[in-house]
């Protein structure tokens, strides 16, 4: 899970380097970032779980 968790975190900074560059919103990479980051949330859950 801790692999899984590295790989969306660093999955996460392709979008928001693309968001900060880009002069316009763009719905779709702030859907994809939203998404990345719910999945990091949920993994972090599952691991403090898994720790306890």
């Amino acid at each position: 899970m801790e692999d899984m968790l590295d790989h969306l975190q660093a999955k996460k900074a392709f979008p928001e380097a693309q968001l900060q560059a880009s002069e316009a919103e763009d719905p779709d990479l702030e859907w994809d970032l939203r998404r990345i980051e719910g999945r990091i949330d949920v993994l972090k859950e599952m691991l403090r779980e898994a720790r306890d």
